[in-house]
């Protein structure tokens, strides 16, 4: 059934979410030849990572663990000397000033991550100097919605209490997101400010549930970094070893192990869920793949969740169910459109609309509801047409 693509894109989408840890690696053996001088999260983050090396021959943490260490050395020498925790917004803004141009030193290909993994590196090295200054900065989250992948930035919050859905809360003065893929600072609350709250709640459509009952745009805890890092441990490890042909069955059990890792850790981990879901959907391991989804969807509603449970439904056979699942990813982006005043995103929820209403047809053909069929086919010539005058 259709939606490989898609799926494909799902999957890639996730890499913008990674981060990486654990305490139980020992650092004279977590990277080869080299002792890290400093211990922090990061720092056990692609510990983690570069155990990846023992699965997969000559793979290597970006950065070194070495880099990392020197960034943080450097940073002795620009690090404002007073209470880090009564920085003003000034002196937080030369601060992620001085340390994105010290990454983009040490690191001159970093930005060529742009659409894989940038946010999680440069907040990885945002996150190892807070800490070995004491310096108050927490990793902060964003979810997959449409066509942008799970997003990751570094906030500046003194008393460590951010309130992300009532900005007028005491607890939020002195707080500052910083946007690491740029060393830009959020100006201020209003939703044209690209890096407050408001404008992410708006741009991710996140409803205030969202937020209450996940993780979205509060500071992570070490354990939700710890559960991230096993998902990217997962992640890379499949892709890596798909690029060379050879995922066979021992191979599948140890990537679910790791995801497993990973949601032992944070239950509330959606995107654990779905990448679990996706790699076993590949591996035709319909039965577990609709639980994953299913339990991603109860934390997180986005259309194409939908689509990838409905695609596992018709998989299985069950296309009552499927066509349901295709039809509320219809129904939630038709809304999300009806509310859009943006060219951009409407040309995004046509596109998504496209992917549901072809699978759905599909679904509608087994079954042989013609007249549905009929329907959604010029639905679909409607769609097409939309789509070559939007793009």
């Amino acid at each position: 059934m259709g939606g490989k693509n898609f799926i494909q894109k799902l999957k890639t989408g996730i890499a913008g979410l990674s981060l990486m840890s654990f305490l139980y690696f020992n650092s004279a053996t977590a990277q080869e030849n080299y002792i890290p001088k400093y211990n922090t999260i990061a720092h056990k983050m692609l510990m983690i990572e570069d155990s990846l090396k023992y699965d997969l021959p000559g793979y290597k943490v970006y950065p070194s663990l070495k880099t990392l260490d020197e960034l943080v050395e450097g940073s002795k020498s620009y690090i404002p000397k007073k209470d880090p925790k009564t920085y003003t917004k000034d002196e937080v803004a030369k601060l992620s000033e001085e340390i994105y141009n010290g990454m983009l030193e040490k690191l001159s290909d970093i930005k060529e991550r742009e659409n894989i993994d940038l946010c999680y590196r440069a907040s990885l090295i945002y996150l190892a100097i807070g800490e070995a200054n004491g310096i108050p900065f927490y990793p902060v989250y964003l979810p997959l919605r449409l066509n942008r992948i799970a997003h990751m930035f570094v906030r500046y919050d003194p008393d460590g209490k951010h309130d992300p859905l009532n900005s007028n809360n005491l607890v939020n003065k002195g707080d500052i997101n910083i946007e690491t893929t740029g060393g830009k600072i959020s100006g201020g609350k209003n939703e044209a400010d690209e890096n407050s709250d408001n404008y992410h709640i708006k741009e991710r459509r996140l409803s205030s549930k969202d937020v209450i009952e996940n993780n979205f745009l509060k500071n992570l805890n070490e354990k939700e970094l710890l559960s991230n890092t096993y998902m990217l441990k997962a992640n890379l490890f499949c892709e890596e070893k798909e690029k060379k042909g050879n995922m066979n069955g021992y191979d599948y059990t140890k990537a679910i192990r790791y995801y497993n890792k990973s949601l032992s850790l944070n239950e509330k981990n959606i995107m654990g869920y779905i990448c679990k879901a996706v790699k076993q959907k590949s591996e035709e391991d319909y039965g577990n793949a609709l639980k994953n989804f299913n339990l991603a969807l109860k934390l997180y509603e986005e259309p194409k969740i939908y689509i990838s449970r409905g695609i596992c439904y018709a998989k299985s056979d069950n296309l009552e169910k499927s066509i349901g699942d295709f039809t509320r990813a219809i129904d939630l982006t038709e809304g999300w459109k009806s509310e859009s005043n943006s060219q951009e995103e409407k040309n995004e929820l046509n596109y998504v609309l496209s992917i549901a209403i072809n699978n759905r047809a599909i679904s509608y053909r087994e079954l042989g509801r013609t007249g549905d069929l009929e329907k959604d086919k010029k639905y679909l010539i409607k769609l097409k047409k939309l789509l070559r005058e939007d793009y």
